[in-house]
């Protein structure tokens, strides 16, 4: 039911007839203008479903009121495997309810965890740094657009360092700059690679360009909107020479023109 904007009245509708719903193992509700007014609505039908295992309300404005009503569902649910909530505008005190009702469950199950595009800041992204270091089935993050600064960049390092079944970590668009940026994707065999709008230095990209030519598994590159130099251009066709299995990549807004031959010959 995503994608039709079914606003908070269409939200109260939904949960009358999940009322009577025993076993809900998945909901998508993403971008359809529920608001807090809809996100309370599904709260008081949710709070007792226990095997509920993909949950998507992305791009509904439910706020902090909305995230509230949801937390007794989360922390309920024994089979939670994947979790977006990208776009609701929970700020920091919606991670702290997020993260206290994953927290609370004899075994974990999450794979997936979107939060992206919510105004949470380095003190936020410390939370969810100590639920990672509890969930060892985590193997997704995302967290682009929000308000990430190098501090929290640092704890993201220091939990990830050992994981190696972590898979993708989205945080373009944060405030994260220097070897920190670089060191973050350092750590990870990552299948995908986002640095979006980072106004990558060479020095920032000659690791990330080392990254690429050692992790023969990344799939996907997106770096658009950084203003690379041709060296930068250089060093990146370089690290990607020997990987066969490249299917999507996105550098536009670099101005290969400005960036010479060097721009030109990477594509």
């Amino acid at each position: 039911m995503s994608q039709n904007f079914i606003g908070p009245g269409g939200a109260k509708a939904v949960s009358k007839v999940l009322l009577n719903k025993k076993y809900i193992t998945e909901l998508a509700l993403s971008v359809n203008g529920l608001f807090a007014e809809g996100a309370v609505a599904l709260g008081q039908s949710l709070k007792d479903k226990k095997y509920l295992e993909v949950f998507n309300l992305k791009k509904n404005e439910i706020g902090l009121q909305g995230m509230k009503t949801l937390e007794d569902c989360l922390s309920l649910s024994k089979t939670i495997k994947e979790l977006n909530l990208t776009g609701n505008n929970i700020g920091d005190d919606g991670v702290a309810i997020v993260i206290k009702a994953l927290s609370n469950k004899k075994r974990q199950s999450l794979h997936v965890l979107s939060l992206s595009n919510n105004n949470i800041s380095s003190k936020g992204c410390k939370m969810i740094c100590e639920f990672i270091a509890k969930c060892t089935t985590l193997e997704e993050l995302q967290l682009s657009n929000n308000q990430i600064d190098n501090e929290g960049a640092q704890e993201l390092i220091k939990v990830l360092k050992n994981r190696s079944n972590f898979s993708n970590i989205d945080i373009d668009n944060n405030k994260i700059s220097g070897d920190t940026l670089t060191n973050l994707f350092n750590l990870l065999p990552l299948r995908n690679l986002n640095l979006l709008k980072n106004a990558l230095t060479d020095a920032q990209v000659t690791p990330v360009a080392k990254t690429l030519k050692d992790n023969l598994q990344i799939q996907q590159i997106f770096m658009s909107h950084n203003e690379m130099s041709t060296n930068a251009f250089n060093m990146l066709s370089q690290g990607l020479a020997c990987n066969v299995r490249l299917t999507d990549l996105f550098f536009t807004h670099n101005d290969l023109v400005a960036a010479g031959d060097g721009g030109i010959q990477f594509i």
